[in-house]
């Protein structure tokens, strides 16, 4: 779950944001001026390893950045394989809306893991509103239409290019909540893991510093959880502005 709440303070923005998930909570707070990215800042409040707070400040590599309507745009220069991709996504989405002149926006986003034949599906409501449905077999997107025989993964950001800019930035959206039930399988193994493993997918699993991002045990909420618990105190963060 995503909100973002956006006011203008003379010539600058400012902008927060929460996502919200099983394994992550995190609350964005980004100053945008006339023309670039001024500042970023984060709050981390549940997250799987040590270090997750840490790579919150390569979130800094984006300070500078021009601004652009499409979320897509600000991982064009940087890699997000050395970033948070949750804290990414959600900075990406905030500066995004802001630049759009959206002032509130609300995603929710459920995903279900359909274990047989590898087979995700999940959909996207925009502000109340369902406005995307994907069903991924393998790895390859079986629909929507516009979508299908696509990579889930390497080129996806490629693939949602075409699609208008709120479509784009859904597909975005859904593709991470695909991927955090894909993970989910791993679940109970990570569970009992010492520290992150070295896949390179994020900035804790480099190799570097994999070692050293140990696991925070107990921090995986319940498939079932309910959203008022998942979003219990982000109202007020969002509201003091």
């Amino acid at each position: 779950m995503i909100r973002t709440v956006s006011h203008a303070d003379g010539e600058a923005i400012d902008v927060r944001a929460v996502i919200e998930d099983r394994f992550h909570n995190f609350r964005i707070h980004v100053r945008l001026g006339q023309s670039a990215v001024e500042t970023v800042d984060i709050d981390p409040i549940r997250f799987p390893y040590t270090l997750c707070p840490a790579a919150g400040a390569q979130l800094a590599l984006l300070e500078g950045a021009g601004l652009s309507p499409r979320m897509s745009a600000y991982s064009r220069d940087l890699d997000s394989r050395h970033q948070c991709t949750h804290q990414f996504d959600v900075t990406a989405l905030a500066i995004a809306l802001a630049v759009r002149g959206v002032s509130q926006r609300r995603y929710d986003i459920e995903a279900v893991d359909h274990e047989a034949g590898g087979r995700v599906s999940g959909h996207v409501e925009r502000d109340g509103e369902r406005v995307l449905e994907m069903e991924v077999r393998d790895g390859v997107i079986l629909r929507p239409e516009a979508l299908a025989g696509a990579a889930l993964g390497s080129g996806f950001t490629g693939a949602v290019a075409a699609l208008d800019v709120e479509m784009a930035e859904a597909a975005l959206l859904l593709r991470r909540m695909l991927f955090i039930v894909i993970d989910g399988r791993k679940a109970d193994s990570y569970e009992l893991a010492h520290h992150a493993p070295p896949f390179g997918g994020c900035w804790v699993q480099q190799p570097e510093q994999n070692e050293q991002a140990l696991r925070l045990k107990g921090r995986i909420l319940p498939p079932d959880t309910p959203v008022a618990r998942l979003t219990a105190g982000d109202d007020a963060y969002l509201a003091a502005m």
